[in-house]
C-alpha cells in the first residue's frame, strides 16, 4: 500500500486535474490555468508521475493557448511531449493530445500572420482597400484568438492607420492609434508620420498652408 502522503498527493492531483477540466470547459481559461498549475506542482510530488505530470503540462499548455499565452502554451506542450517521448508510449493518446494541443498554437498564430501578409501584400500593390479590410479582419481574429495585448494587435493597428494614410484619411488614421500608443514603437510613429504628410501636401498647395492649419493639428 502507497503511503498515506503519496495517496493524499495523487487525490490533490485528481481534484485539481477535474476542478481544471470543469473550469476550462466552462471557458473560465484564467482559473483552468490556476488550477492545472497546482495540479503540475501535486503530480511533482507523486512517485512515478510521470504520466500524471505530462496530463498536467498538457492541459495547463491548453489553458496558456486559450488566454493568448502562446509563448508559454508553446513551452509547457514541448515539455510535455520530450517527457512523453522519453516514459511514456509515443502511440498513446497522451502524445496525440499533446502534439494537437502544440499544433493549434501554431494554426492560430499563423492564420492571423497571413492575413497581415495578405495585407501588406495589397498595401504594396497599392490595392489600399483591400488592404484596409484584411488589417479589419486580422485585427478581430487576434482579438478573438491571441488577445490585444499580443504583438499582432499592434501589427494591425500601424497596418490599418498605413493604410488611411495612404489614401490621406488622416482622421481614421488618428482614431486607429488613439489610446493604442503603448502597444508598439510603429503605432508611436503614425501620428509623426501623418503629420509629416500632410504637411508636406499643404505646403505643396499652399505656402501659407502650414500657419493656417497649425490651430487644427492635433499630433
Amino acid at each position: 500500500m502507497a503511503p498515506a502522503p503519496a495517496l493524499a498527493q495523487a487525490t490533490l492531483w485528481t481534484n485539481y486535474e477535474q476542478a481544471g477540466a470543469a473550469a476550462y470547459k466552462a471557458g473560465k481559461f484564467k482559473e483552468a490555468e490556476r488550477l492545472f498549475t497546482e495540479a503540475v506542482q501535486a503530480a511533482k510530488n507523486i512517485e512515478q508521475n510521470d504520466g500524471q505530470l505530462a496530463q498536467s503540462y498538457n492541459d495547463r499548455g491548453a489553458a496558456y493557448r486559450d488566454l493568448g499565452k502562446f509563448k508559454e502554451s508553446e513551452e509547457i506542450l514541448t515539455k510535455a511531449i520530450s517527457l512523453i517521448e522519453k516514459t511514456q508510449d509515443p502511440e498513446s493518446g497522451l502524445m496525440a493530445y499533446a502534439l494537437n494541443n502544440l499544433a493549434n498554437v501554431y494554426l492560430t498564430v499563423y492564420y492571423v500572420a497571413t492575413i497581415y501578409n495578405l495585407a501588406l501584400l495589397n498595401k504594396a500593390l497599392s490595392n489600399y482597400k483591400k488592404a484596409e479590410e484584411l488589417n479589419k479582419t486580422a485585427l478581430d481574429e487576434c482579438e478573438k484568438v491571441l488577445t490585444k495585448s499580443h504583438t499582432y494587435y499592434a501589427t494591425g493597428l500601424t497596418g490599418l492607420a498605413d493604410c488611411y494614410i495612404k489614401e490621406v484619411r488622416y482622421k481614421d488614421a488618428e482614431s486607429t492609434v488613439q489610446g493604442h500608443s503603448d502597444y508598439s514603437y510603429g503605432c508611436l510613429q503614425l501620428p509623426e508620420r501623418c503629420s509629416r504628410t500632410r504637411s508636406a501636401q499643404r505646403s505643396s498647395c499652399d505656402p501659407n498652408a502650414n500657419t493656417k492649419y497649425k490651430v487644427m493639428d492635433r499630433w
